[in-house]
């Protein structure tokens, strides 16, 4: 998996330029598009420089907590801009189509946003070219407690990243397929990183045990397949007990079911940070607590 990420990279810049429109070249060293053409009607040739707000390497660590008196779940999530990152990174957006739910930021120097016309939450930073050193997260460093409260249950959902970017409009007088071909560059999703991470799904909460043990088992495989579980031997570990606990629970038989899940989660805790990663386990923690509670109900 991790050879075939990097061949893909590594043939990156090679697929972009096969697809570039005429007139326009792409720096891969500086990630910049560089835009020549000539105007039909005076002949003149004109140069444009644009920089996608996309040059980062981001990443996100979690932690999930749930309170069983109010029976709500806080997502606390850092967000890490990789040293290799060639820009501040000045937004953080999550997937989200569920109910109201609490949202707090890091500082004042963070804004709450809210996307009218798309399934996100997020965050931004006040940004401009005059502090734009200053503002956001610089490559290299991290910011913590970006908040969710939510009454809904971890899934595996998709996050994105916006760096600054000097390029704010695409400008008059460009060739239309050029000017067609930046403005949809510069929109959702085109103009953000995307990656995967865990958070509140109102999906979850509508699902019986047995649908709730069989959304689990499909999220397993989206688990290994983001390498978030390391080994087969432990996706298999997880899947079999997921398989035997419903086995179980078909049978009425919940209590050698409540024991199965205690195991799982015994080794999960063994497991944790060498053979699968934060996001997966605090998925499996509260999915399997919230089964617990189910069956002891």
């Amino acid at each position: 998996m991790k050879y075939t990420n990097y061949l893909f990279l590594l043939a990156l810049p090679f697929l972009l330029m096969a697809q570039l429109p005429e007139g326009v070249s792409y720096i891969p060293e500086s990630g910049i598009y560089h835009v020549s053409f000539r105007d039909s009607v005076n002949q003149r040739v004109y140069t444009w420089e644009f920089e996608p707000s996309t040059k980062l390497h981001p990443f996100l660590d979690v932690l999930v907590e749930y309170e069983s008196n109010t029976g709500l779940y806080s997502y606390e999530y850092t967000v890490i801009n990789g040293k290799n990152s060639q820009q501040n990174l000045i937004e953080f957006s999550l997937e989200y189509d569920g109910p109201y739910l609490q949202q707090s930021q890091p500082s004042k120097k963070w804004n709450l946003v809210s996307y009218f016309n798309l399934p996100l939450i997020g965050w931004n930073t006040n940004h401009s070219a005059e502090n734009k050193d200053q503002s956001g997260i610089k490559p290299g460093d991290r910011v913590e407690e970006f908040i969710l409260t939510s009454q809904s249950m971890p899934a595996i959902i998709a996050c994105f990243f916006s760096g600054y970017s000097s390029t704010q409009t695409v400008p008059d007088g460009l060739p239309q397929h050029i000017e067609n071909y930046f403005k949809e560059l510069m929109e959702f999703p085109e103009n953000k990183v995307r990656r995967w991470t865990i958070g509140p799904s109102a999906e979850i909460e509508s699902l019986t045990t047995e649908q709730q043990l069989a959304s689990l088992r499909r999220m397993t495989d989206q688990a290994l397949s983001l390498e978030w579980i390391k080994t087969v031997r432990i996706y298999s570990n997880i899947t079999n007990s997921l398989n035997e606990t419903e086995d179980l629970i078909k049978i009425e038989s919940k209590g050698p079911a409540l024991n199965k899940l205690k195991q799982l989660l015994k080794n999960l805790d063994k497991d944790r940070g060498e053979h699968i990663n934060n996001e997966a386990y605090f998925l499996y923690l509260h999915h399997i607590r919230h089964l617990e509670r189910r069956l002891s109900g």
